[in-house]
């Protein structure tokens, strides 16, 4: 009696020990795969950490659109045509987009306006866009010029001619030359025109000089003669 008491004791024993062990063995892969969710969680923090700057890239490309649309709309021919460009702009995801817009091409090479990464790095200025001629303004002021030419207005200050002029056509000339010089408000081009046709003029019945004349920027040559 006693030996099979003792008999079934240790088949209990057995038993019981078998178990533990098969529990021990099934634990580790839950700690495992604990500890591999541990680290898959990581990139995830990461990549969450690195989608805040996006928010303040998406600002400075508001604040870049806003400074490109200042210039399309300072340089462009008409309302309609800075719309469109305004839209263009306006509907860029990316800083390669915006700097893509085939308007805008010609106001990076001849107004100045700056890039992205260039107007980062000065600080993100606003638009200088002060001085700038649309085409627009430059066909008004090419048809306003032809107006005072033909007695139909006015505008051009006035240069009075001084002592330092000899009383001769190449005097003359001279003064009339400074007294254009002076004209800030004329566009390029036409200043471009306009001093081309001084350095060819040979008496005071010049076309370009009687233009000056008529739109009163400068007194005719019987006047500087008796000036």
């Amino acid at each position: 009696m006693k030996k099979t008491l003792a008999l079934l004791l240790a088949l209990v024993m057995v038993f019981a020990l078998a178990a533990c062990g098969g529990s021990d063995d099934t634990a580790e892969p839950e700690t495992e795969t604990t500890e591999t969710e541990a680290v898959e969680a990581e990139p995830a923090a990461e990549a969450e950490a690195e989608a805040e700057p996006a928010a303040e890239e998406g600002d400075d490309i508001d604040g870049y659109k806003e400074y490109v649309n200042a210039y399309a709309a300072a340089g462009a021919p008409d309302e309609e045509e800075a719309a469109a460009v305004a839209e263009a702009v306006n509907a860029c995801a990316t800083i390669e987009e915006i700097e893509a817009v085939s308007q805008l091409t010609v106001l990076y090479e001849n107004v100045g306006m700056l890039t992205y990464a260039d107007w980062v790095a000065a600080g993100k200025p606003a638009a200088e866009t002060e001085g700038m001629v649309s085409e627009a303004d430059q066909q008004a002021s090419g048809e306003s010029s032809s107006g005072e030419a033909s007695g139909e207005g006015g505008g051009a200050t006035l240069v009075e001619p001084d002592a330092s002029y000899s009383k001769d056509f190449d005097g003359y000339l001279q003064y009339v030359k400074d007294a254009f010089a002076s004209d800030t408000m004329a566009p390029d081009d036409m200043k471009e025109t306009t001093n081309a046709g001084l350095e060819d003029a040979v008496d005071e019945n010049d076309e370009t000089i009687a233009m000056l004349v008529e739109m009163g920027l400068v007194v005719s040559y019987e006047d500087f003669l008796a000036a």
